[in-house]
Formats: structure tokens, C-alpha cells, sequence
């Protein structure tokens, strides 16, 4: 088996891949840096599934599970009143609901925050935060006639595809609580609020099974070594903004058109009765001045 470290990376973005294929690159914490750019590193130097299937890019991902989006904003409000009322766990024992007069900056408030991250739902924020096309579509950055407006989660890039499932590594290798009836022991507990590190890590493990073409590749590569992660998912999400206003804009003309072809239609109809009306009055008319001669 061959690794790489994130320490060979400048070198590998800075040339075409060579023949040497890894077994095993890992990332780690370089993705949540510029997860575009570890994809198109592991894109020309990860084994193809097909000599190895083993073959796998690991990074690590220290952003899934804080970093939510409006949709997930009423549990967010939610957990924060929880720091001054009772979660209905057993964290209100070992962490009890902070009163109003003890103020917002004292360990004990910390302590708390803490714990309510702990009982939030892990999988739920992190898989909301990996699908948000406007973060990892990373086609509309890389390729300007692309209409995949998808995150790569979904999509796959250049070649390399996501492992739903880890075969490597544990998913949350510092998750003690994985639902809201967990209770955990006070010892456990203390041990993790003391951890110097108690953002939730996730493990995101890749498989290569495609071949990007060399200009796919040349593209992506001149986009990560150009341009920040910051930048791109800006330029993403104007992108997929335009898209909806221009979408919003061919329904309203769609619709419009509709209300006018109905429009048209009841005045037609409308007009056809009042001829035939017109006509059964003038038959009428002249049955009655027949009768009368």
C-alpha cells in the first residue's frame, strides 16, 4: 500500500497526475479548508475502485453538524432556549438549565452549550449541511456550461464518488450521545466537555470510479489553485440564485399565458351564446309576425 499526506499537495495540484496511483490518501482536516480541492488531488492520484477496491480518500469534517442552514433554524432557536429550560435529558442533571442571574459567561453556561450539542441530532445537520448545493456544487464553479446544480455529494466529481457507508473509519469517532434517550455516565460526560476539541468529527470517506478526462481535470485543477472554497460557494449560490429567478420568471410567463388562454376562451364562449341568443330571438321574432299576418 502507497499513501499521500495532505503534505504533497501543492506539488500534486501543480503537474499532471503521474502513473503512481495511492491505495490511501488522507485529507484530513485540509478538506474543511477546500473539500474541491482534495477531490481533484484524490481524482488523479487515488487507485481506481477496479485495481483496489479498498482504495480510499479520508478527510475529516469539523463543520457538518454547526454550521446548519435556515431550514434547520426553529431547532437552533430551540436549543437555545433549552440552555435556560429544561432539555428532557439527563443532561439536566449533570448540566442543569442556566438561571437568568448567574449571567452568560460563566463556565457553567459553557458547560451546558456543550451538552446540548451532544443531544443534537448529529446526522440530521450534518447530511442537511453535505446536500446544500449552494456549499458543493462544485460543477458550477469548475465547468461554466454545466447545469448541474447538485451537490457532489450526490453528483460525484471528477470521477470520485461518496462512500455512504464507511468501510475505513468510524463516522464520529468523538460521538457519545446518538439519541435523546442516551445516558451517558457523568464520568463520560465530564470526560468529553473536559476534551480540549469538542466540535463534532465527522470521517468522509471517497472512492474514485470514473476517469476524468484531462481538460475536466485541467479545469478543476486551475479553479482550486485560483480560487478559495469562500469564493466558489458564493459564486455557486449566485448562480443557483439566478437559475430560480429565471425559473420563477418562465412560470409566471407560463402561468400568465394559461389565465390568458382561459380568458379567451370564456370570452369566446361567452360571445357564441350571446350570438345564438341573438339568433333564437330574431327566429322568434319573425314566428311571431308570421302568425300575426
Amino acid at each position: 500500500m502507497v499513501g499521500l499526506t495532505s503534505v504533497d499537495v501543492p506539488m500534486s495540484l501543480h503537474r499532471v497526475p503521474e502513473p503512481l496511483m495511492y491505495d490511501r490518501i488522507h485529507m484530513g482536516d485540509l478538506w474543511d479548508f477546500h473539500p474541491a480541492c482534495s477531490l481533484t488531488l484524490a481524482a488523479g492520484n487515488l487507485r481506481h475502485q477496479d485495481q483496489n477496491p479498498f482504495a480510499t480518500m479520508l478527510a475529516m469534517c469539523r463543520l457538518s453538524v454547526t454550521n446548519s442552514d435556515a431550514g434547520l433554524q426553529e431547532e437552533i432557536c430551540e436549543e437555545g432556549y433549552q440552555t435556560f429550560e429544561p432539555s428532557s435529558t439527563i443532561l439536566d442533571d449533570y448540566a442543569p438549565p442556566i438561571k437568568i442571574e448567574q449571567g452568560c459567561e460563566t463556565e457553567t453556561v459553557i458547560r451546558r452549550r456543550i451538552g446540548l450539542l451532544m443531544w443534537r441530532n448529529w446526522d440530521k445537520f450534518s447530511e442537511r449541511f453535505m446536500q446544500d448545493a449552494k456549499l458543493f456544487a462544485f460543477h458550477l464553479s469548475t465547468d461554466s456550461e454545466t447545469d448541474k446544480e447538485t451537490s457532489v455529494f450526490k453528483t460525484g466529481f471528477l470521477g470520485m464518488e461518496y462512500k455512504d457507508k464507511n468501510t475505513i473509519t468510524r463516522r464520529w469517532p468523538n460521538r457519545l450521545v446518538h439519541s435523546k434517550s442516551d445516558e451517558p455516565s457523568l464520568r463520560e460526560f465530564e470526560r468529553h466537555v473536559g476534551w480540549f476539541d469538542t466540535m463534532p468529527q465527522r470521517w468522509l470517506e471517497w472512492k474514485r470510479v470514473a476517469d476524468a478526462d484531462d481538460n475536466e481535470w485541467e479545469m478543476a485543477r486551475e479553479c482550486v489553485l485560483e480560487t478559495s472554497w469562500r469564493e466558489m460557494a458564493e459564486m455557486q449560490a449566485k448562480i443557483i440564485k439566478e437559475e430560480a429567478q429565471s425559473v420563477d420568471e418562465q412560470e409566471d410567463l407560463e402561468q400568465r399565458i394559461r389565465e390568458l388562454l382561459t380568458e379567451d376562451a370564456a370570452n369566446r364562449e361567452k360571445s357564441e351564446k350571446a350570438e345564438a341568443a341573438k339568433k333564437k330571438k330574431a327566429k322568434a321574432s319573425k314566428r311571431k309576425k308570421g302568425k300575426k299576418k
